[in-house]
């Protein structure tokens, strides 16, 4: 029941990301980047949570779901990406954040939006533990 709770904790918030991402790429009508959650949860919720449970099942069938547990700090991605836009838009998009790339909606550094970099550091934290994994569970020729 353990492993169970860590995944879901784990994988958890990105089916909220990913109804988000695929409203906002597919969808008519639908705000990109802030304001993404004004329509609350719609049906694009489906097809990002059936990602994240076959994403979860390969896990728990691999028997890597430990390595996937740097992945739940994508909640605080998740909590960035939906701050009120008076407190985290620059001035010139009607907040007060100072005009800093990562840390404010609608500033990219080198192109990349700030959600990625919210995400980065526990992506590839994830990847490392699944490389050290891979390795302790390697399988050594006689």
């Amino acid at each position: 029941m353990k492993r169970v709770a860590w995944l879901a904790l784990s994988l958890g918030a990105f089916p909220f990301l990913g109804m988000v991402k695929l409203r906002c790429r597919f969808a008519e009508g639908w705000p990109c980047g802030w304001m993404s959650f004004h329509g609350g949860i719609t049906w694009h919720i489906i097809p990002a949570t059936w990602i994240m449970l076959s994403v979860g099942v390969i896990a728990w069938t691999l028997n890597t779901d430990r390595a996937l547990r740097p992945l739940a700090g994508a909640w605080l991605a998740l909590v960035w990406y939906s701050l009120p836009a008076w407190f985290i838009h620059p001035p010139s998009h009607g907040g007060s954040c100072p005009d800093w790339p990562i840390l404010c909606h609608d500033r990219p550094l080198f192109g990349i939006g700030g959600l990625a970099y919210w995400l980065a550091p526990f992506i590839a934290w994830t990847a490392v533990r699944l490389i050290r994994h891979r390795r302790l569970t390697a399988c050594t020729p006689r």
